[in-house]
């Protein structure tokens, strides 16, 4: 970074040993104010994704227990009209084997 202003005179040894001890100077500060911090990373974002995942499982229980009530619908008009069907088959296959005899 370039100051638009120039000095009249090059920089001195003094000049730089003052920047150095503003430089350390603000070193120290940060590690002073920061040093008994934790820095934790990701807490929001873990917030985050926990409720993502529980609003994920809700979705999933409530798409498995529509299935399960209309599955429970289907499965009984399904036996029902399987139970139909192997009646008929049933009935078919005597008449055919009293009829091969």
């Amino acid at each position: 970074m370039t100051s638009p202003v120039k000095p009249n005179a090059p920089l001195s040894r003094a000049d730089f040993t003052a920047m150095g001890a503003i430089a350390k100077a603000r070193r120290d500060n940060l590690q002073t104010m920061f040093g008994g911090a934790t820095i934790v990373y990701g807490k929001m974002s873990a917030a985050g994704t926990t409720k993502s995942i529980v609003s994920a499982g809700k979705t999933v229980y409530t798409s498995v227990k529509t299935l399960a009530s209309a599955g429970g619908a289907a499965a009984s008009a399904a036996s029902s009209t399987g139970l139909r069907a192997q009646a008929t088959f049933s009935k078919s296959s005597r008449t055919t084997r009293s009829r091969s005899f």
